[in-house]
């Protein structure tokens, strides 16, 4: 599982929690989701780094037609030599870098109808390699995910259902790209027709979808909280996995609930982090190792808390935000005065508010 804060929605506004803050927190591998909607961006561009070191600066051919880059994607299988890239995986990821760049303004680079194309092209790929004849090899699956996360970037309905399908994949990863990408989807109308398959995929065996899940519904529901959603959520912040706990008490905050409101005070508390929290390693051997929780990931599990909880009207919860204003971390004091001075008076009443300033 990748760190993440997370991935990772609101509840209670949803102007106050911008779609790239979301954060599904997974320290176990140190690497990974800051947040899921930031996920689909970050992933696929992060692909672009791992050439740049492998064979040098990318050049973009301006003159190629994003139906161009397509056909290059559509071309390739996915196949894998002795774990080296060939050429051909060279210039795919090339141009999948490209693809996700250009999707990200497809306003200005597409027609409506050509967008119409590139949604039906794209679902067709992903219909072609989630097939489950189709036994991808890793780079396969990675191509698969890259474009479910291209359909999603088209922020088209028809992308709703064929993403949806996919979180009864049998992959778990695919699962999981699966409610990543519909959480970028947030803003369509339609996308609420997948909440059903999201809170199924709360149930999930593997610990990191329902952790996905646990952030994709709460961007999903933000401002807009249903009942059913948030009573899955409370039943998984008794999950047997810590991150899942992490993430539904994060998830149930941001759509006003506080039911998670013990764990968000651990989580809001520096000792918890970095005394109590160990993260834990297995060897190749088999074995297991702890060691605390870096620097880094700290400061990002106490921002992601500071976010979410911000959306509670709750005394407790509040003292602990302001407490972080002097924390040690300049990005930790950062979030905590930040969401202090643009929520913090509407959120505390004011006898409340005036007794934390004396």
């Amino acid at each position: 599982m990748g760190e993440s804060p997370v991935g990772a929605g609101t509840g209670g506004g949803s102007a106050r929690l911008p779609t790239d803050a979301l954060p599904p927190i997974t320290p176990s591998t140190m690497a990974g989701l800051f947040g899921v909607p930031l996920l689909i961006i970050s992933v696929i561009v992060g692909c672009a780094v791992v050439v740049v070191l492998l064979f040098g600066s990318i050049s973009s051919d301006r003159e190629r037609s994003i139906a161009s880059l397509l056909e290059v994607i559509e071309s390739n299988s996915g196949e894998k030599t002795a774990g080296v890239l060939l050429p051909n995986e060279k210039e795919v990821w090339q141009v999948s870098r490209e693809l996700a760049l250009r999707l990200k303004k497809k306003d200005v680079e597409l027609t409506p109808a050509e967008i119409g194309s590139v949604v039906r092209r794209l679902t067709a790929l992903v219909q072609r390699w989630s097939n489950p004849s189709a036994e991808l090899t890793d780079m396969g699956r990675q191509q698969l995910h890259f474009v479910m996360r291209a359909l999603a970037l088209t922020e088209s309905p028809v992308a709703i259902e064929t993403l949806a399908a996919l979180i009864a994949d049998a992959d778990a990863e695919t699962r999981r790209e699966a409610l990543a990408a519909l959480a970028s989807l947030g803003g369509e109308p339609t996308v609420r027709s997948a909440l059903p398959l999201m809170i199924v995929a709360l149930e999930d065996v593997d610990p990191v979808v329902r952790t996905t899940a646990c952030a994709s519904i709460s961007i999903l529901l933000a401002g807009d909280p249903d009942n059913d959603a948030q009573q899955a959520l409370e039943r998984r912040y008794f999950d047997e996995d810590r991150e899942v706990r992490w993430n539904a008490a994060l998830a149930l905050a941001r759509l006003g609930n506080s039911k998670g409101k013990p764990l968000l005070l651990d989580m809001l508390d520096r000792g918890y982090w970095e005394d109590q929290v160990k993260v834990r390693i297995e060897t190749a051997a088999g074995v297991f190792s702890e060691y605390p929780m870096p620097p880094t990931a700290v400061m990002r599990y106490l921002m992601a808390t500071i976010d979410a909880s911000s959306h509670l009207a709750d005394e407790e919860v509040w003292t602990q935000i302001r407490a972080l204003e002097n924390d040690s971390a300049v990005a930790v004091k950062d979030a905590a005065r930040k969401v202090t001075k643009e929520h913090g008076p509407q959120a505390l009443s004011p006898r409340t508010d005036e007794t934390a300033q004396s």
